[in-house]
């Protein structure tokens, strides 16, 4: 098999907020992790356990105190291998979690149009970008020439991402990019998310709640805790570890949940289930059809 191709990468990282001050807070420890291309990556903890310090730092927002982070990617650094910010912050795409915070042009049209003529692109060139990232996010063209606020909640968060990508960025990072979305819109965006993958080849690194989402549309989780990270592996590999994850109070997906309670009893579970249909598999598997 070819050898992955690593997007980003780092070695035992740590980051402190208001360093040498009274208030001084220390929220990353020795983070290290590959960002590899095509991989959706999802991020999992509780509140303040570092996941959005740890994205900030993947697009340059913030530089960490120790440690090192690499980006390898073609045009993001000077003559000197040094990273240059608006460079990173083009090819690394944060998406806020509350989508408002993102938006702020009149138009949706001019909110996409904006990374494009921030990089020098001629109108033409940032109309073909807008169409397009507009069609790849499923917006219909009478929706740019409204406002972004008259917009659904979904429909904006679409809009936010939208003017990301319009940068053609090469990692899209996401905060919590299902939150507050009902489980038919939930389903809809991890198929949009896997349609980005596979469209744009996208490296996706996702913040989120949703251990069920992060199960299904992942290729590795990373589990944070205190600002280190305590857990990581594929999503079978992660929600099999049950005491590792009750220690730092993570959580559990149902279907995992129940069969661990199953095993418990008696059952021989081959393997940890990640959906109901998994779970009736190895329940089938026990007693027969």
């Amino acid at each position: 098999m070819p050898a992955k191709e690593v997007l980003i990468s780092l070695k035992n990282v740590g980051f402190t907020y208001n360093r040498g001050l009274p208030t001084e807070c220390a929220a990353l420890f020795d983070i290290s992790l590959d960002i590899v291309r095509g991989e959706i990556i999802s991020l999992i903890g509780h509140t303040g356990s570092g996941k959005s310090t740890l994205i900030q730092l993947l697009n340059s927002q913030r530089m960490p105190d120790c440690g090192e982070i690499r980006w390898h990617m073609d045009g993001v650094c000077d003559e000197k291998g040094l990273p240059v910010r608006r460079r990173v912050c083009a090819a690394v795409g944060l998406v806020f979690q509350y989508p408002e915070d993102q938006v702020f042009e009149e138009t949706v049209y001019e909110d996409i149009a904006f990374g494009p003529r921030q990089m020098g692109k001629t109108p033409e060139e940032t109309e073909k970008i807008v169409f397009r990232t507009a069609e790849l996010m499923g917006l219909d063209k009478q929706i740019l020439y409204k406002t972004p606020f008259e917009l659904s909640g979904g429909t904006l968060r679409k809009v936010a991402i939208a003017g990301v990508l319009a940068m053609e960025p090469r990692v899209l990072v996401l905060d919590e990019p299902m939150a507050g979305l009902d489980p038919k819109s939930c389903d809809g965006f991890a198929s949009l998310l896997l349609g980005l993958r596979e469209c744009l080849g996208l490296s996706i690194v996702m913040v989120s709640h949703n251990l069920e989402y992060s199960a299904a549309l992942s290729d590795k989780i990373y589990c944070m805790s205190g600002g280190r990270i305590v857990l990581s592996g594929t999503a079978r590999e992660v929600f099999s570890d049950r005491a590792k994850l009750d220690e730092h109070a993570i959580g559990v997906i149902p279907a995992a949940s129940v069969a661990a309670e199953l095993a418990a009893s008696g059952m021989k579970i081959e393997k940890t289930p990640l959906t109901a249909e998994e779970l009736a598999g190895e329940i089938l598997n026990n007693y027969g059809k």
